[in-house]
């Protein structure tokens, strides 16, 4: 299979309504490890704002562990990422 100049110098570009949503996505999992350090060097609690059904809660607690997908938090509560809307450090 042939390719052709043109396709291999073109940078993959993503969607517009993609761009934002990584960006936020990198943004909170930044601000997610920095809670998880704070919490870790000098137990400063995090403010976390997240939805639950159709509700927006929040919860100040400290985070104690972030995965990829998961964050654990006081006592073994785990709240998943996609449900997190933002990190108040």
């Amino acid at each position: 299979m042939k390719s052709t100049a043109s396709n291999q110098n073109k940078p993959h570009r993503l969607k517009t309504e993609e761009q934002p949503e990584k960006d936020s996505q990198s943004k909170l999992a930044g601000k997610l490890q920095v809670a998880m350090k704070l919490w870790n060097s000098i137990h400063e609690k995090s403010k976390i704002l997240f939805t639950s059904g159709n509700e927006i809660k929040s919860v100040e607690t400290p985070v104690w562990f972030v995965s990829e997908k998961f964050v654990c938090i006081y006592a073994g509560v785990i709240l998943p990422i996609s449900c997190i809307i933002d990190v108040v450090i």
